[in-house]
């Protein structure tokens, strides 16, 4: 429940979760150091507004048999009202010598689960990030209006896979522009 709240310039390490913002309007996350993180990095829900720009995240670890769902950064929604107007921009995701994790992970569950249009996120941006994973969520994105997702490279970290990193989105999305990526695969 903030507005213009900024993170950044910090280094987080050694928790469950690095940070979870809840509804905040005009948000902006950046210049971390995130790294030996047991579960998500960074969690977003009802954002509208927000910047995560130049952070380091990298080299999760889950605890031995937790069970632990690991995400970078996950977006989801709360109370219906779509995420919106976000940048994801000029990011390293790492997942180094740790475990493998999700990267850019961003469900929309509402529109998912029979939502019309008017539940689609709208205007998210993902540019200039480096992914360095063992995961297929290397970017995957939900129903949205207006996503661009341009100029990643998206690289498969072979010390530690599960699967190759790739581009998901859901297909229902409107106004989508995937451009001049390297990567993998592109579902």
């Amino acid at each position: 429940d903030s507005t213009n709240l900024t993170v950044e310039n910090n280094e987080f390490f050694n928790w469950a979760n690095a940070g979870q913002f809840y509804r905040n309007d005009n948000l902006t996350v950046g210049h971390n150091n995130v790294h030996s993180i047991r579960t998500d990095g960074f969690d977003f829900v009802d954002v509208h507004g927000a910047l995560i720009e130049g952070n380091y995240i990298h080299d999760f670890v889950k605890a031995e048999g937790s069970g632990d769902h690991m995400d970078m950064i996950q977006f989801w929604e709360g109370s219906g009202i779509p995420n919106s107007d976000i940048v994801i921009r000029s990011n390293i995701f790492n997942s180094g010598s740790g475990d493998w994790t999700q990267s850019i992970f961003m469900r929309n569950g509402t529109a998912e689960n029979g939502g019309g249009p008017e539940t689609f996120w709208q205007n998210i941006t993902i540019v200039d990030n480096v992914i360095y994973n063992g995961h297929a969520h290397g970017i995957t994105v939900g129903e949205t209006n207006n996503l661009t997702i341009s100029n990643n490279t998206i690289l498969t970290n072979q010390d530690n896979i599960f699967s190759d990193p790739s581009i998901n989105i859901a297909d229902i999305s409107t106004n989508v522009y995937i451009t001049n990526n390297i990567i993998p695969y592109l579902n």
